[in-house]
């Protein structure tokens, strides 16, 4: 009886071993694009928040969010969830303890362990497939990191605008309560008709309205920044940044060639993994088999105990189920992902496209505002006010030439920020910062 326990231990051993195999390594972090990549993230050793005061720039900002924003946590307990996945596929079918008792005539005990044995690699398939799912979840989180660098870009270059907007209609409150001032006095010394007073009424009414309606924005811009870091309330005071600098737009051509976004780049990863589940169907047409082992015990009547050795083998039959079907599945969500991969590609370069035409229009706008327009506007602003003062221009045209201005100035400004806004929309496409393109840095 001893041989035929090493014999059992033998086969299962050696069973056990056919089944066995290291999986390739896949590293389920993918390597971090260069945008950002400077930015330090939240770990066990990051201090505790505390709320940031005084001027931010936009540095400080992304450092805030990346290392205290609520989206990042989220897809980095996924990944983890991956590895612990992984940990799990690698585990064996745990063995069965199997106990029969026959009382007819005489007492027959039966006491087998079980071992399912998986053949057809399928733990070695199984870890594959695992280390994949968690590689997928490395490019989620790698779209999120430069996801939440844009969304805070973007809300950095919102406030920018807003206080940009506030000081230009500041300036416009402050001329137009001036030219009403000197019109009112006008209009008491009996110089100046009192019909002219009503529309610089008006517009100092209207500016002031303008004035309080981009306060309300910039309140909202700023909750907005802070709600990137998790802060419902903002207790910082202003952000500081170059609005107004504004690089060469590379060609098309040469964004087109660095678009390597990760919702691009994991699709390699996607089409390994669906490859993965293919070659775990087709192992499943091998059947697996249990193997058991153990002793019979015998307690006759007579008195006369008796105890042998029984073995035991379980071979499923595949006959009516081939898996043909999970086999057909497995291949046509294969080419499902090529096809996938394309669409994506064709998506993703048509936004690339989009973004570079309002970059592109938005460097032509803010080179004509400035270089064409607004002086102009300033021009005829200037003499409308000259010609006001030697009463050859009434007070409406004045105050018409001065709408106009500040009209252009909130135009240039807006502008701008739409420029900004399409170098983050662009350099979350390409991965990297436009600067390292021959572009320097927008905002510092």
């Amino acid at each position: 009886m001893r041989q035929f326990f090493i014999f059992c231990f033998g086969l299962y051993v050696w069973l056990l071993g056919s089944g066995c195999g290291k999986p390739q390594s896949v590293d389920v972090w993918p390597p971090l694009r260069p945008l950002g990549a400077d930015t330090a993230v939240r770990t066990k050793e990051s201090p505790l928040f505390s709320p940031p005061k005084g001027t931010l720039t936009l540095p400080q900002v992304l450092a805030l969010s990346m290392q205290y924003g609520p989206n990042l946590p989220v897809v980095v307990w996924a990944v983890r969830v991956g590895k612990a996945k992984i940990k799990q596929a690698s585990q064996r079918p745990n063995p069965e303890l199997e106990t029969e008792l026959e009382t007819l005539g005489e007492i027959e005990t039966t006491v087998q362990l079980k071992c399912p044995i998986e053949l057809g690699r399928k733990r070695l398939r199984r870890q594959t497939v695992a280390q994949l799912s968690a590689r997928l979840s490395g490019w989620e989180y790698e779209g999120q990191r430069l996801d939440t660098l844009t969304e805070t870009t973007l809300a950095f270059i919102d406030v920018l605008q807003a206080q940009a907007l506030v000081a230009v209609n500041q300036g416009l409150v402050q001329l137009a309560e001036q030219i009403f001032s000197t019109v009112r006095t006008q209009v008491e010394l009996g110089v100046k008709a009192g019909i002219e007073q009503a529309p610089v009424q008006i517009e100092l009414a209207n500016s002031r309205l303008t004035l309080k309606q981009s306060q309300q924005s910039l309140v909202v811009a700023r909750q907005a920044l802070a709600a990137t870091w998790g802060q419902a309330t903002p207790t910082f005071d202003r952000v500081e940044g170059q609005l107004e600098a504004v690089s060469p737009v590379p060609p098309i051509e040469q964004l087109l060639e660095q678009m390597r976004p990760p919702e691009l780049a994991r699709w390699q990863t996607e089409i390994e993994l669906r490859k993965a589940i293919a070659e775990i169907e087709k192992s499943n047409r091998r059947p697996d088999i249990t193997v058991g082992g153990g002793f019979k015990h015998l307690s006759p009547s007579s008195g006369e105990n008796s105890l042998m050795a029984v073995a035991s083998l379980s071979v499923p039959l595949p006959v009516l189920n081939q898996n043909r079907g999970a086999i057909l599945v497995a291949k046509s969500n294969l080419q499902k992902s090529h096809a996938e991969r394309a669409k994506a590609e064709t998506r993703l370069g048509a936004k690339l496209a989009q973004a570079h035409h309002r970059l592109l229009s938005a460097h032509e706008t803010i080179h004509q505002l400035k270089d064409e327009i607004m002086p102009l506007a300033q021009s005829a602003f200037e003499a409308t006010v000259a010609g006001q003062r030697l009463s050859k221009i009434i007070w409406l045209e004045l105050t018409n030439a001065q709408h106009t201005l500040f009209k252009v100035k909130r135009s240039y400004t807006g502008a701008l920020a739409e420029y900004h806004r399409a170098v983050a929309h662009i350099e979350r496409l390409i991965g990297q910062p436009l600067e390292q393109l021959g572009s320097r840095k927008i905002i510092k």
